[in-house]
């Protein structure tokens, strides 16, 4: 198909896709309206490679790689007659191409809209959960990335294809063509922490502001604990009906207590999805952080004392996946003469070693946070479910 016909047909895709999108918010379910929404981006990305350099090329660490071509050598570029049975002619797709890999020079029309150089190299880069893997330096088989921005994840780096059914975690293919993210997901992470500081009447505080207004407040949060699952859940269980809870309040609770608290609640359920991760791939002791959230060693130090691991903040946690993108660039413009290379480029700039005291409240506390969920599951199915009112 040429690249003139491919654009039109993408034009025609996106308003189909924007009218699918409508539907679903009225009438889907959460996972219905991600799932469209996921495709309307997949859209976008292609129309937009298309339209700023005229290429017509697909990644392959796109979610539509995985679901079209069965990735079963190292290069990801195996195709199969997985096309031909799922009635997509394989032919219309785009070549697949490496993540460090020059697809095309920014055209003039592109270039003025951006503010860039007419002819500016266009690379392939990545996905968001690649480039963040990526952008913290985990490139090595058993790195470990707890990425923790409005949403968040525990992103393993792996060397070979697993889909752990049981407990909804599975593979992607990395920017590293040898190399595999093993992903285990939650919608909110960092985002819980902002509508608890919205709550308390503090949206405006800074991360230092934050540290200092918990700091007094010990491990446990005087046993009040929080479940993150403010829009659903999807690892390692998945039930759009689930929400988030304080539990254990008493009369003695103040507002920085319920702050910690959820700060508690999201890193026990990083400590959740790593766990369950651990059950297929050994990981290396010290994890990466990355994430708006990791810009606070408040939450860098209850991060190593929830999962009593050594936790590496590297610099510029919040942009790491630009990060990741300038690195796979440094690679595909010969900086680097490997993409693992890019490890020995991310700095880490504070290493957080557990606190035992500490180590020892979230062990006692791990249990009942997890069991918050199989206890009112029935519970958040009447009140959230298609029979529940608000």
């Amino acid at each position: 198909m040429a690249k003139s016909e491919r654009k039109v047909q993408l034009i025609k895709d996106f308003e189909t896709k924007i009218s699918e999108v409508n539907k679903a918010c009225t009438n889907g379910t959460n996972a219905d309206v991600e799932g469209k929404l996921a495709e309307l981006v997949n859209i976008e990305k292609e129309y937009r490679s298309i339209r700023e350099a005229e290429v017509f090329a697909g990644l392959a660490d796109t979610h539509q790689a995985i679901e079209l071509h069965h990735f079963t050598t190292i290069g990801h570029k195996r195709v199969t007659d997985e096309g031909r049975m799922t009635g997509v002619e394989m032919g219309h797709l785009p070549e697949l191409c490496g993540s460090t890999d020059q697809v095309g020079r920014l055209l003039p029309q592109a270039a003025a809209e951006l503010g860039l150089a007419e002819g500016t190299p266009v690379f392939a880069g990545g996905t968001d959960v690649s480039l963040c893997q990526v952008g913290g330096g985990c490139m090595e088989p058993g790195d470990v990335n707890v990425y923790s921005g409005t949403s968040g994840w525990v992103e393993t780096t792996v060397d070979r294809l697993h889909t752990d059914i049981g407990n909804l975690i599975g593979t992607l293919p990395g920017a590293d063509p040898a190399a595999y993210n093993y992903v285990a997901e939650v919608d909110t992470s960092g985002k819980c922490m902002e509508w608890v500081k919205d709550r308390i009447d503090l949206p405006d505080m800074s991360y230092g502001e934050l540290d200092a207004y918990i700091r007094d407040v010990p491990a446990g949060s005087g046993g009040v604990i929080f479940s993150p699952w403010m829009n659903g859940n999807r690892c390692p269980f998945e039930d759009a009906n689930a929400r988030g809870m304080f539990f254990n309040l008493d009369l003695n609770v103040r507002g920085r207590d319920l702050v910690k608290a959820v700060i508690e609640g999201v890193c026990m359920h990083m400590r959740w999805l790593l766990e369950a991760s651990e059950t297929t791939f050994k990981t290396r002791p010290a994890v990466r952080f990355t994430g708006g959230s990791a810009i606070s060693p408040v939450i860098c130090q209850i991060l190593a004392d929830v999962l009593n691991r050594p936790v590496e903040a590297v610099e510029n946690p919040r942009l790491v996946g630009a990060a990741g993108a300038a690195a796979l660039m440094a690679v595909g413009f010969g900086l680097l003469p490997d993409i693992k290379d890019i490890k020995s480029m991310i700095r880490v700039h504070a290493v957080y070693q557990p606190n035992p005291q500490s180590v020892q409240v979230y062990d006692r506390m791990f249990p009942v946070f997890k069991g918050l969920y199989k206890n009112n599951k029935q519970a958040y199915a009447a009140l959230n479910g298609d029979g529940g009112k608000r």
